[in-house]
């Protein structure tokens, strides 16, 4: 059942997109791909959509569901991309690194460039070394990041794709490691700085 709140937001989405496109701005939508149906997304896409984001989290259908919190919602997510295609989107895959993500990080990556997917954009939801119980409920330590950024910079050199990193997420125990990946980060950008550990 479809929520009410969610319709009624999505059924303002085209012209959202058209005004954006009016003013000479690129429009971009990211969302849960299980949020977005055919027919909003056709919408969208006729409205002058240029790229649509969806947060992929497991090559396990499962286990991909469970982090975007829907049944279905990773066929939803490769559907998604395919429609992509289909009306010339640039398909976005969005990463999110947690403890489970990074054990399979290049088997993801593989799957969703094979779909011929070539933006993908990573962001962990990270805590501190220290902070057991953000650790236990599947946030990444801070001691992991490295592991995990080095994967994904030599995924890079073996993929004719474009990786860009987003701000991490801090895991907040208020919150489900679901409810940190379907949020995802505040705000992106194309321009990345590299801090060295010196500071």
């Amino acid at each position: 059942k479809k929520n009410p709140v969610l319709t009624e937001n999505l059924a303002g989405l085209a012209r959202l997109v058209e005004y954006t496109e009016d003013i000479g701005m690129i429009a971009g939508v990211r969302g849960v791909a299980s949020w977005l149906d055919e027919a909003t997304l056709k919408d969208i896409a006729f409205a002058g959509l240029d790229y649509l984001t969806v947060p992929f989290a497991s090559c396990d259908p499962a286990e991909h569901d469970l982090m975007d919190g829907a049944q279905g919602d990773q066929a939803a997510a490769i559907r998604a991309w395919e429609l992509c295609h289909e009306w010339e989107l640039c398909p976005v895959a969005q990463v999110p690194l947690t403890d489970e993500s990074c054990d399979e990080l290049e088997e993801i990556i593989e799957l969703v460039v094979e779909r011929n997917v070539s933006d993908l954009w990573f962001f962990a939801v990270a805590c501190l070394d220290g902070e057991e119980q953000a650790d236990a409920a599947g946030a990444l330590p801070a001691r992991a990041l490295l592991q995990a950024a080095t994967v994904v910079s030599e995924a890079a050199d073996d993929y004719s794709a474009r990786f860009i990193w987003q701000p991490p997420v801090k895991f907040d125990l208020g919150k489900t490691l679901p409810e940190h990946v379907i949020a995802g980060p505040r705000a992106s950008g194309d321009v990345a700085i590299r801090v060295e550990a010196d500071g």
